[in-house]
């Protein structure tokens, strides 16, 4: 079941499942890093975004995702 962003909060665990596609953005906004998750993985919620996006943090780093992908763990 996917969650609305609205129902996250920031600082709550939230599931990735594998094949992730997740995107770094620079200061001005600009795509720089885009990876995507060898494996399924719980991360922290950071916070929502427009357009269907949300910020995680994975690995001490913040990156985005679809909304879509995130999960209740």
């Amino acid at each position: 079941m996917v969650m609305n962003r609205n129902y996250f909060a920031q600082g709550d665990l939230v599931y990735l499942p594998a094949k992730t596609q997740m995107t770094r953005y620079d200061g001005q906004g600009v795509a720089n890093n885009f990876c995507y998750l060898p494996t399924p993985k719980n991360v922290v919620f950071h916070r929502g975004l427009d357009q269907g996006k949300v910020e995680i943090l994975y690995e001490g780093e913040i990156w985005c995702v679809k909304e879509e992908s995130c999960f209740m763990p």
